[in-house]
């Protein structure tokens, strides 16, 4: 009993130290899903700045296009340059990427180009010289807003290829911490299990023993009264060592994965009264014991939510 006693308060030392896995993998966890919105992000806000330099193109092409009116579009030009300066900037700032900075460090500078050409166009359309004005935008404008465009796509390209390689490998480690919890959590849970069965259900069961003698010899009266119930406190302890066994690492997952869930399956119909049927397309099946316990782990939260919730 003692040596048992020992190992349940080694395996709560171990829970301990499973609990601070537990909180790293939470974190980690955390950590995956900021990367992830960062990256969506990213993502949507460069594809929203590729829409406003489109706009910010034909808007300015619009300046010298037969029956439109040059106040109205001109306008619009002045709208939309502060917002992809806005843009330009915010991305600026969420770039993780030397290259992808460096693109966008190239597509603001041909911005303030475009800037300076706007300010020529206006000029010339000013002064009545509306041949000098479409050729000026027609041309030097298309190039200039081509060329930022195309920063932008090779900045959005580079930093997204670079932050799928950095949530690779957290996902990676994410997946490497839960796999290790996960062993550790099954070793204790197979370790504290067979203690109970080899030492406190083996202790129990003897302490049984010599209860009963006691009750079946004892005279009639007070002594006999106390065996008996304490043989009862015998029996009800037994039953509950019995469980918390069961519950840690049933025995019978030794014997493989479908007889351990045929087992899950009948012991919920005969707690809850509630049919249970077992389906599978083989007796057995050859796949790694880690797996199978995951498996069974699966298979028994699933029933204890149906014990929980199903109407």
């Amino acid at each position: 009993m003692k040596n048992a006693f020992l190992r349940i308060g080694m395996f709560l030392l171990a829970v301990g130290g499973m609990a601070i896995a537990g909180t790293r993998v939470v974190d980690v966890e955390r950590s995956v899903r900021a990367e992830r919105t960062a990256e969506r992000a990213f993502d949507w806000q460069a594809r929203a700045l590729l829409t406003q330099v489109a706009d910010l193109r034909a808007a300015q092409q619009a300046y010298v296009a037969a029956g439109q009116g040059e106040a109205f579009w001109m306008g619009r030009v002045g709208t939309l340059m502060p917002g992809v300066r806005q843009r330009l900037a915010v991305l600026r700032k969420a770039s993780v990427t030397p290259g992808a900075a460096a693109a966008l460090d190239a597509a603001a500078r041909i911005a303030d180009d475009f800037s300076k050409l706007d300010v020529r166009a206006r000029e010339y359309l000013a002064s009545g010289q509306q041949l000098m004005a479409s050729d000026l935008i027609i041309t030097e404008g298309v190039e200039l807003t081509t060329a930022a465009a195309d920063r932008v796509e090779a900045a959005r390209r580079q930093e997204i290829e670079t932050r799928e390689i950095v949530l690779a490998a957290s996902e990676r480690r994410l997946a490497d911490l839960t796999e290790h919890l996960q062993t550790s959590t099954e070793r204790e849970r197979a370790s504290i299990a067979r203690e109970i069965h080899d030492d406190i259900g083996g202790s129990l069961t003897s302490v049984k023993f010599d209860v009963a003698w006691i009750a079946r010899n004892a005279p009639e009266g007070g002594l006999r009264e106390h065996a008996l119930a304490a043989l009862e406190m015998l029996e009800h302890a037994l039953g509950a060592s019995q469980r918390i066994m069961m519950n840690l690492r049933p025995p019978i997952l030794d014997q493989g994965l479908v007889a351990a869930v045929q087992w899950l399956a009948e012991n919920f119909e005969r707690r809850t009264g509630v049919p249970t049927r077992v389906r599978s397309s083989r007796e057995s099946m050859d796949i790694a014991p880690d797996i199978q316990v995951v498996a069974y782990r699966t298979a028994q939260e699933a029933l204890t939510n149906v014990g929980k919730y199903a109407q």
